[in-house]
């Protein structure tokens, strides 16, 4: 186990003893004294810090979460001990503040811990450090959170779907770009929403994505719907009692529009990304060529030719041809074909390209922002 401290406030200084006082243990006199004994002879009288005679830790295998009374904590959380894990099992003197603690590992048992720990405490204004040696059990048990994911238990679905019509894509190019964009935007929804998804399923049309906690699911489907325009339509249904209430399943049917951030469209000869629908209305995109980005009506989106998602950009070889022309070495066919848009960088090498058919398109690093207009 890795060196860790731990520590809390220190409980204010004693007075300066009164003139004539002296300790009633070594005589001295001028120092600060609690019932006539000075600190130093004090702390030769006490036990500045103890541990408890039974440690013990109940942490969930999967999970990591601890069991602390009759609730679990700390989902997520190292399977290993740690400071958190073993500093309430210290028993300090009502006197002592602890500042600091190192702990380290003794033993070599995985379920028996020996653990010592240098404790680093202040008594009535001195430094000490005081060694303190015991035994922690680790006692495996699983949380109800995992035991429910290991049955199946769920609460809520989440249908995550493309549009009901007008897709370019094939079905399996669909489920493929849906398993894409779910895990591009789960890791930004907050952890305890992630905590509570449980499994998914691979659907012909899709991905059903269940949950152990409805309310984390509806705000995973609003999530898509700001980030994505989906549309999102609640239903529940009634699957059992508890205690007289009815207990229900709401289903979460997230549909995504046709035009997806990430897609890439070709109008009027130029190359543009799709990079989310815009608050004002209409879509905000990228030429690609220059990394200018624009703002479309949706009817001028509707015109634009679709080329794909970003399964059609790679790395690609390029050179630059006698005539100055930059050209890439198509990753199919293998010829050398000139290279559509504003490409900043020339000369041999490779760079990050659009395959769109026969033809290869530049990407634009990002970050050139102007003002968005069309």
């Amino acid at each position: 186990m890795p060196r860790s401290s731990a520590s809390i406030p220190e409980p204010a200084a004693n007075e300066p003893a009164s003139a004539g006082e002296f300790c009633v243990v070594c005589g001295r006199t001028g120092l600060p004294l609690v019932d006539g004994v000075c600190a130093e002879c004090a702390v030769a009288r006490r036990t500045l810090v103890s541990a408890r005679p039974h440690a013990t830790v109940v942490l969930c295998p999967n999970c990591g979460a601890r069991q602390v009374g009759k609730h679990w904590e700390r989902s997520g959380a190292s399977t290993k001990l740690g400071a958190e894990d073993l500093a309430p099992f210290l028993l300090p003197d009502p006197e002592t503040a602890i500042r600091r603690v190192e702990w380290r590992e003794t033993g070599s048992n995985p379920l028996v811990k020996e653990i010592h720990g240098d404790v680093h405490v202040r008594f009535r204004g001195l430094e000490r450090s005081v060694p303190v040696d015991f035994t922690t059990q680790i006692v495996h048990r699983t949380c109800p959170e995992c035991s429910r994911r290991s049955g199946h238990y769920y609460t809520a679905l989440i249908q995550l779907r493309g549009p009901a019509e007008g897709s370019p894509r094939k079905a399996s190019e669909l489920r493929d770009r849906l398993d894409e964009i779910w895990e591009a935007t789960i890791p930004s929804a907050r952890a305890n929403w992630r905590a509570h998804h449980s499994w998914t399923e691979r659907r012909p049309e899709g991905w059903d994505h269940f949950f152990t906690e409805t309310l984390a699911a509806r705000s995973v489907a609003r999530l898509f719907k700001e980030k994505f325009g989906a549309e999102v339509k609640e239903s529940a249904s009634l699957y059992g009692k508890k205690e007289g209430r009815d207990l229900y399943r709401v289903t979460f049917a997230v549909r995504l529009p046709v035009h997806l951030p990430g897609d890439f469209y070709v109008e009027r000869g130029r190359l543009y990304r799709l990079d989310r629908p815009s608050p004002r209305g209409g879509f905000e995109l990228t030429a690609t060529g220059t990394g200018v980005p624009e703002r479309w009506p949706a009817a001028a989106l509707e015109k634009a030719r679709w080329v794909g998602g970003p399964e059609k950009k790679t790395a690609v070889l390029t050179r630059e041809s006698p005539d100055g022309v930059l050209e890439g070495q198509h990753p199919e066919s293998g010829a050398w074909v000139p290279v559509r848009g504003e490409p900043v960088g020339r000369g041999s090498g490779s760079q990050e390209l659009v395959v769109d058919g026969e033809h290869l398109w530049y990407v634009a690093p990002r970050g050139r922002r102007r003002p968005l207009e069309r």
